[in-house]
């Protein structure tokens, strides 16, 4: 994974891209743009997109992001890029108003997820992948009702994967311990309309109805971190 967001020092796309390369010569076949918000450099992803694709080096591409930054600019990017680019989106609710909740300290556009739903039918418009990523947070976004929001609206909207995942607790959140939601829950309350087709220890993979949407379920009990877990 590539952290764009990193505070430390800025790495020039130089810099990046020899990275990318080294990995690439390690026998890394996919590559993550993270963060903070990997978008606030989109110029130098498009860059790295451009100078793969004419060295013919085409690894997967998973971009993490809040889905506001998108634009036809970086989508035409992804259409000419030669291999396979999907985007994991941070949504936790698609309710208007938890939204603006949740993520009120870092975006002050009340309209914010009215923009990243027309980024997100823009994407699914082109046939690129989307996923995404809801963390669990209890009393927010945990109960069975805001739950069947989200998944009705990865089925209008065509996503092809949802994934939920617990709230890593770090010793960053550890004022945020009251949020934790167990995903088994999530799992308990559609009992009749998930049938499990992956297992991992701590992920699960399920179809939904008859659905062509799959609903991913990661617990979290390592101190990783959570970019590892979502850019999966």
């Amino acid at each position: 994974g590539l952290d764009m967001g990193k505070k430390r020092k800025v790495k020039s796309i130089d810099e990046i891209y020899k990275v990318v390369l080294k990995g690439i010569e390690l026998g890394y076949t996919d590559i993550t743009f993270t963060g903070g918000e990997p978008l606030i450099r989109k110029k130098d992803i498009i860059e790295i997109l451009e100078r793969l694709s004419k060295e013919n080096l085409l690894p997967d591409i998973t971009i993490v992001t809040n889905g506001y930054l998108i634009d036809d600019e970086l989508l035409d990017s992804i259409e000419k890029y030669g291999g396979y680019i999907k985007f994991n989106f941070s949504i936790h609710s698609v309710d208007l108003e938890d939204y603006r909740n949740i993520i009120k300290h870092t975006n002050k556009d009340k309209n914010a997820l009215n923009k990243i739903i027309e980024n997100i039918d823009k994407i699914v418009k082109r046939g690129i992948t989307i996923k995404l990523n809801v963390v669990l947070l209890k009393g927010i976004n945990s109960s069975k009702e805001k739950i069947s929001e989200i998944i009705e609206f990865g089925l209008k909207h065509k996503i092809n994967y949802i994934k939920f995942l617990e709230l890593l607790v770090t010793e960053k959140l550890r004022g945020y311990y009251n949020y934790y939601f167990d995903v088994s829950s999530v799992k308990n309350y559609f009992e009749n309309e998930l049938v499990e087709i992956e297992s991992a220890p701590r992920r699960k993979v399920y179809k939904y109805k008859d659905s062509n949407i799959k609903i991913e379920m990661q617990s979290c009990t390592c101190r990783l971190g959570c970019n590892k877990c979502i850019a999966l």
